[in-house]
C-alpha cells in the first residue's frame, strides 16, 4: 500500500476524516487494515482519537488489532480515554482492550482519564474512568515519574476525578519520584483539601 508523506495510507486518510463509504470500498478492495502511518498510528487509533464509533465498529469487524500501539506506545484505548470519550472507551474493552497497556512514558488509560483533556466535560473523565477501573485499571500503577492517576488528576485540577480515585483507593499519601504527594501537586485549594 502506498502511503502519502506521513506513510499514511488511502484507508488511514479515510478513517482519519470519517469518511465511510471511502473505508467501506477500500475494505472491499482488501486494503490492510493494519497498515500504520510512520508514527505508528493505525486506522483504529485514527478512529478512536475522533471518537469516531461507526469507524471503529467497520475496522473492528475488519480485522483491526485492538490493542496496536503507535511509536509512543499509545493504543485506541488511551487515546479514547484521554479525551474522555467513555462510549469509546466501552466499546474496545468489549473488543478486547487491553486496560492495563502502557504508553512510553507507562501511563496508563486509567491515568490519561484522570489527566483528560480540559476541553472534555469533568462527568464525561468520571465516567471514563469509571469503566476502566471496572474493567480492571490499577488505582495504584506509577508512570515514569512515580506519579499514579490521583497525582495526575489533582494536578489538572479535575476535583470530581479526584474523589472518585480516593473512593476507589487510591493512597493521598503516596509519593513520586520528586517526594510530591498528591495534595502537593494540587491544581486548587479544594482540590488540596480533599486531600488533606
Amino acid at each position: 500500500a502506498l502511503g502519502d508523506l506521513s506513510g499514511a495510507t488511502p484507508l488511514l486518510r479515510a478513517a482519519r476524516h470519517g469518511r465511510r463509504g471511502m473505508v467501506d470500498w477500500l475494505l472491499a478492495a482488501e486494503a490492510d487494515v493494519a497498515v500504520p502511518d510512520k508514527q505508528g498510528i493505525t486506522p483504529l487509533i485514527a478512529a478512536a482519537f475522533n471518537g469516531d464509533r461507526r469507524m471503529i465498529e467497520t475496522l473492528l469487524d475488519a480485522g483491526a488489532q485492538v490493542n496496536a500501539a503507535d511509536a509512543a506506545g499509545k493504543t485506541a484505548l488511551i487515546y479514547a480515554a484521554g479525551r474522555a470519550y467513555a462510549n469509546v472507551v466501552a466499546q474496545l474493552l468489549a473488543a478486547g482492550a487491553d486496560v492495563t497497556a502502557t504508553d512510553a512514558h507507562d501511563l496508563t488509560a486509567l491515568a490519561w482519564a484522570a489527566g483528560h483533556a480540559n476541553d472534555a466535560p469533568e462527568l464525561d473523565g468520571v465516567a471514563t474512568a469509571t469503566l476502566l477501573l471496572d474493567a480492571g485499571a490499577d488505582v495504584a500503577q506509577p508512570d515514569d515519574r512515580g506519579r499514579d492517576a490521583l497525582m495526575i488528576a489533582a494536578n489538572r485540577g479535575h476535583a470530581q476525578m479526584v474523589g472518585l480515585l480516593l473512593a476507589q483507593g487510591a493512597d493521598r499519601r503516596r509519593t513520586d519520584l520528586s517526594g510530591q504527594t498528591a495534595a502537593d501537586l494540587a491544581a486548587t485549594p479544594e482540590i488540596a483539601a480533599l486531600l488533606h
